[in-house]
């Protein structure tokens, strides 16, 4: 039988760039019994090694072969017994890095001395998925690990170690998205999604990456009365704080399509009260996909809140429908159902949408701030099958460019704003407009309002 070489871990000491720290040592256990696991001197798997395997007064490690049949948790020992580090080994694999530190769950059971300040997870709940670099530096207190669980991690000797963005972007994997992994709509991602967006912004990174081609996100159950429609936050997918700037961008090769249901999975695509979406007061809700969060009054001073889509889907699962039957948009137009959702008559945020689509929505694909300061930038991009608009400038400036908007009831509704913009390069088919009240493609001047509940 052939073995396996374990590749022999090296943790620097300070001033030292090739030593580990004095008295390191090595252990190979059975990840479920917990008992040693043999481990051999030889390629032939005849001379047992004793365990804990200590490093050499030059700071390395004797050869070491281990049966590729099974699977080892391999733990890095300070002098006194401590584990440091610790990885999975499954069978046949490839040893992990050096520095691995096991999946993200396993941090809290390290020990890891002062003059280790940077671990590697091999994956969040699984190998493979979600892994990451986290450092103790600064920004590592016990206050941004109790606002940030997904991302922080307090070790056994009580040192926090927090996720360091790479290339000033983090995933929203390293926050425990499963993506499709276990099935279409099987799991919810969305806390994963809004833990990702709410640490990017702790610690001032503005790219968040979606590694998977596909994930489901539930909407948040609605508990506010009817009357704060328009300026609640529950009720939504994701999030976006005032001032934040964040940029979702889909990192796999097509781009990442997020499918949005209701609480518990359901989908949106129906008129049956409880099953297609929640009753307030009496009215229908179904919720914002992303909804941009905003307390100062339009014009206000500052930083200006910043959104940017680039290769994404925003599926909210529904089709055209020109039905008004039922309850008030439960099967026709719902202006509570819109892809990405600006709070009216505050400070606006710059929206730019690049190389996405947007389908499947009962109000407007994309309702832009009514703040002329603001900017709604486009390109590349289609917007389709809304049972309302597929744009609404709402009054900030646009530049639309090289954009499809098919299959809606309006194509672009509200005005431009006084400071214009520019639309060219842009098909709109198949929009067919209200009858007696605007056309399908243009509706510049007003239009329809909407009523919120």
């Amino acid at each position: 039988m052939a073995s396996r070489r374990y590749r022999c871990p090296i943790l620097p000491a300070p001033g030292s760039a090739d030593a580990p720290f004095p008295g390191a040592a090595l252990e190979f256990r059975d990840p479920w019994s917990g008992a040693c696991l043999p481990v051999f001197a030889d390629a032939a798997l005849t001379r047992p090694l004793a365990q804990p395997i200590v490093a050499g007064d030059d700071g390395r490690f004797p050869e070491m072969h281990l049966d590729p049949r099974l699977a080892a948790r391999v733990g890095l020992l300070a002098a006194n017994g401590s584990t440091v580090a610790s990885h999975l080994l499954q069978p046949g694999g490839t040893p992990a890095s050096p520095d691995d530190a096991g999946l993200f769950r396993d941090l809290a059971a390290l020990s890891p001395p002062r003059s280790v300040t940077r671990l590697r997870s091999e994956g969040w709940a699984t190998a493979g998925l979600g892994a990451g670099d986290y450092v103790s530096d600064r920004l590592a207190t016990r206050e941004l690990a109790a606002r940030h669980p997904r991302f922080c991690a307090i070790t056994a000797n009580g040192r926090v170690f927090r996720l360091e963005a790479t290339g000033g972007l983090l995933t929203v994997e390293q926050g425990g998205a499963w993506g499709q992994a276990r099935g279409r709509n099987l799991v919810d991602d969305r806390a994963a999604f809004q833990a990702a967006i709410d640490y990017a912004a702790a610690i001032g990174v503005e790219r968040v990456g979606l590694a998977q081609p596909g994930y489901s996100l539930w909407m948040s159950r609605r508990t506010s009365p009817r009357g704060q429609a328009l300026r609640a936050t529950d009720g939504h997918a994701l999030v976006v704080a005032p001032g934040q700037r964040l940029h979702l961008i889909g990192l796999a090769a097509s781009p990442s399509r997020l499918s949005f249901r209701m609480p518990g999975g359901g989908s949106f695509d129906g008129a049956a009260p409880g099953g297609h979406f929640q009753q307030i007061g009496g009215k229908v809700w179904r919720g914002g996909g992303i909804y941009l969060h905003a307390e100062e009054p339009a014009g206000a001073p500052g930083q200006r809140q910043v959104l940017t889509l680039e290769r994404v889907i925003l599926d909210g699962g529904t089709r055209r429908s020109a039905r008004a039957a039922g309850a008030p948009g439960a099967s026709g137009w719902d202006v509570t159902h819109k892809g990405v959702w600006m709070a009216p008559d505050r400070k606006g945020a710059d929206i730019a949408i690049i190389d996405c689509e947007l389908t499947g929505w009962r109000g407007e694909t994309v309702y832009a701030p009514n703040d002329p300061g603001a900017t709604l930038t486009v390109r590349r991009s289609t917007f389709a099958a809304s049972s309302g608009q597929g744009l609404n400038p709402n009054g900030c400036r646009v530049d639309i460019e090289d954009c499809t908007i098919r299959d809606c009831r309006i194509g672009i509704e509200g005005w431009t704003g006084p400071a214009g913009g520019r639309i060219v390069r842009t098909r709109i088919i198949d929009c067919r407009g209200m009858a007696r009240e605007t056309g399908g493609a243009f509706a510049l001047q007003g239009g329809v309002p909407g009523k919120s509940t």
